[in-house]
């Protein structure tokens, strides 16, 4: 399952890409697996106005993920992918106990260009740090 960050409408098209793009991929890395067309699932609904266009819902699983995991992530592409798992976890379309694997792509840079948008005011607390 994937969750798309691209505001493109590839219907039915998506998934023999998506797997054509993976057994490449699967290939260059010398890993003796095929994906077929029909195991590829791919959502399109967490992209909102575009790419490189910051979603609320993006942006406050970056914050969710920083505070609890330590992690960061970028508000363009992971947090979106990531908004998108959040929003299947609470839909019960992903079940208590069920293994997911979300692979971070990276992003990081991203950070820095959408700074402004993550409007953290006087949200920044000065952290003492015990030695």
């Amino acid at each position: 399952m994937g969750i798309n960050p691209l505001d493109m409408t590839w219907g039915e098209d998506a998934p023999p890409v998506i797997a054509r793009i993976a057994n490449m991929a699967a290939g260059i890395l010398g890993l003796d697996i095929r994906v077929k067309a029909s195991e590829v699932i791919s959502y399109g609904d967490y992209v909102g106005m575009g790419y490189g266009k910051t979603t609320q819902e993006g942006m406050e699983a970056v914050r969710i993920v920083a505070e609890t995991e330590g992690i960061l992530l970028d508000p363009v592409y992971t947090g979106k992918a990531m908004s998108g798992l959040i929003d299947h976890i609470k839909q019960g379309k992903v079940k208590a106990g069920e293994t997911v694997i979300f692979l971070h792509t990276g992003g990081f840079p991203a950070l820095f260009a959408y700074s402004g948008e993550f409007n953290l005011g006087n949200k920044v607390k000065e952290r003492k740090v015990s030695r």
